[in-house]
C-alpha cells in the first residue's frame, strides 16, 4: 500500500476530530472510544489509535478541534461582518446566537456540555477546557470595551462579559433541554439590553 501523504494524514486526522468532537458533544469526552470512531470512521483501530498517543491527548486534541470551531463561527465572523451599524460585539452576538441556535454540534455546544463533565475533576483536559473560558471571557471584555467607546458609553467590560456569557449558557440549556420555547427572543432582548443595541 502506497504512503500516505501529509497532507491527507491532516485531512483525516481533522476528520477524525470533528465526528470526535460530534460525539463528544452528545456523550460526552470520556463517551469517546476508538472503537466506535474507528468503526464510524471506516478505519482500524490501531490506525486510530496511532494519531494520538493516549486518550487524554485525543480529548485535548478534541478540545482544541472544538474550540477552532467556536473561532470560526463566532469570533472571526463577528470581525467579519462588523459594519457601521453593528460593532464586532453585536455582530459576535449574532454569530454566538446563530451557533447555539442552528447547532455546530449535535449536543448543542461542546464547551457547556465538556464543561459540566471535567468541571469536578483535574487535570489537562480540565485546565484545557478552564483555559477556553477564561480567553473567551477575557475576548468579551476587550469586545465591550471596544463597544462602550464606540456607543460613546460607560460599561464595566468584566461584568458585561459575565452577564453575556451566562446569557448564552442559560439559551443553550433551554434549547437543549427544551425547557423555554421561547428562549432565543428573551437572550435577544437580554443581549439587546445589555449592549443598549439590537441584537
Amino acid at each position: 500500500m502506497p504512503r500516505r501523504s501529509a497532507q491527507q494524514v491532516r485531512a483525516t486526522r481533522n476528520a477524525v476530530l470533528q465526528h470526535s468532537v460530534e460525539i463528544a458533544s452528545v456523550h460526552g469526552l470520556d463517551g469517546l472510544s476508538f472503537g466506535q470512531i474507528a468503526g464510524d470512521m471506516g478505519l482500524s483501530k490501531s490506525g486510530l489509535a496511532g494519531y494520538f498517543a493516549s486518550k487524554t491527548e485525543w480529548q485535548l486534541a478534541v478540545v482544541e478541534h472544538a474550540r477552532g470551531v467556536f473561532r470560526e463561527t463566532v469570533l472571526q465572523p463577528g470581525r467579519d461582518t462588523a459594519d457601521a451599524d453593528a460593532s464586532p460585539l453585536v455582530s459576535t452576538c449574532r454569530a454566538w446566537l446563530t451557533y447555539l441556535e442552528e447547532p455546530a454540534f449535535p449536543g448543542g455546544c461542546f464547551f457547556v456540555a465538556a464543561a459540566a463533565e471535567f468541571d469536578g475533576r483535574e487535570g489537562p483536559v480540565r485546565d484545557a477546557i478552564r483555559g477556553m473560558f477564561t480567553d473567551l471571557r477575557a475576548q468579551l471584555a476587550e469586545l465591550v470595551a471596544e463597544h462602550a467607546a464606540l456607543r460613546g458609553r460607560t460599561m464595566d467590560p468584566e461584568q458585561t462579559a459575565f452577564e453575556l456569557l451566562a446569557t448564552m449558557v442559560c439559551l443553550n440549556h433551554c434549547l437543549r433541554l427544551g425547557t423555554d420555547p421561547e428562549a432565543g427572543a428573551r437572550a435577544r432582548r437580554s443581549l439587546s439590553g445589555l449592549l443598549d443595541h439590537r441584537v
